[in-house]
């Protein structure tokens, strides 16, 4: 079960040794969860929705509705596809047009390679996306202990305890680096090496 924003707030009033409302509204607390959801979804990508593409004879580059920060991943025919940059189309996979093998991301744009052709049009890449939320409630539950902290470090800034609110700070970012997923580190393929020919050195030719 997650914690709600009331148990938050109220661990955090704890912290700040404030059982009930006086120089913290539970209002002005209140916000600080939204803060600390968006600050938390930010940093960790933890925060994962789902959507659909549909593909398209010959059509490599497709508009995303779905508000994103970050593509994690996509799945095509049961198989999922690895992640590539754009300039690394064509030096990936022998085959320039077929079913998609790898994807990558443009900004709001997904992409997919090999090129899509008559087989594969009509059929549907799911794509999994990272989302910025405000909702303490979206967040999973091993990233929703960190938000009391955040709200604890708020407080103190308030309350111009400068020292200690940056100590907390710190000791919310150690937290949240500790139960970061793999999914928000970097892995794009890389292109394999192109010397794949040994040179046989021979002597002066007659």
């Amino acid at each position: 079960m997650g914690l709600t924003k009331s148990i938050i707030r109220d661990r955090a009033r704890a912290l700040l040794d404030e059982a009930v409302a006086g120089f913290w509204s539970n209002t002005e607390l209140e916000n600080w969860i939204d803060d600390a959801a968006i600050d938390i979804s930010t940093k960790t990508y933890c925060c994962e929705v789902s959507g659909s593409v549909t593909l398209a004879t010959g059509v490599q580059i497709y508009n995303v509705s779905t508000d994103y920060i970050k593509i994690l991943g996509a799945v095509y025919a049961s198989e999922g596809l690895k992640q590539i940059t754009p300039w690394m189309t064509g030096l990936q996979y022998a085959v320039s047009t077929g079913a998609p093998k790898y994807f990558f991301d443009i900004i709001d744009k997904v992409g997919f390679y090999p090129v899509p052709t008559t087989t594969e049009n009509g059929t549907i890449v799911t794509v999994y996306y990272a989302q910025v939320t405000s909702n303490i409630a979206n967040i999973p539950v091993k990233f929703q202990t960190p938000a009391i902290l955040f709200v604890t470090f708020m407080g103190l800034a308030k309350e111009r305890q400068y020292t200690k609110a940056g100590q907390l700070y710190q000791l919310y970012i150690q937290s949240l680096n500790l139960d970061k997923i793999e999914i928000a580190a970097e892995n794009t393929l890389q292109p394999a090496p192109q010397n794949q020919y040994t040179l046989k050195l021979v002597g002066p030719q007659r």
